[in-house]
């Protein structure tokens, strides 16, 4: 994990264990607070892997990945029925704790069409390195 956030990575070894190759599964970068998570059960020995990925606006998504290039495929999307996902943010805002020191991430999403400064519902854990599961609910 990297600021709360499952880090997914490719490591190549050769015959000493030795890693010859190493690079991240999924860009970081896609949305500010996600979760990932490879599904149970597959082949060792596929060139790909699938994975799971969803967020507080992305719906459910299962996607292929090279584990050669890492290259990702869609190949399933759930449907929420009258949902547009561009309609909505997610902003992922680092706030300091009273003691000044440690920092807590904080996941804010809202629709675009919200003004700031306006009520908002706060839903919250996280403690020994274990933190909520993002999903859009």
């Amino acid at each position: 994990r990297q600021e709360g956030l499952r880090r997914l990575w490719v490591l190549s070894v050769n015959e000493q264990n030795l890693i010859t190759n190493a690079f991240q599964l999924v860009a970081s970068n896609k949305e500010h607070a996600y979760y990932i998570d490879l599904v149970p059960k597959q082949d060792y020995h596929s060139r790909y892997c699938v994975l799971w990925y969803e967020s507080m606006v992305t719906p459910p998504q299962l996607w292929t990945v090279s584990l050669t290039d890492g290259k990702c495929r869609i190949i399933y999307a759930k449907n929420i029925a009258g949902y547009i996902m561009s309609d909505f943010r997610c902003q992922r805002l680092n706030i300091p704790s009273r003691d000044g020191i440690t920092i807590i991430p904080v996941s804010v999403v809202h629709h675009n069409s919200v003004t700031f400064p306006c009520p908002v519902h706060l839903l919250g854990y996280g403690a020994y390195g274990h933190s909520l599961r993002l999903y859009l609910g």
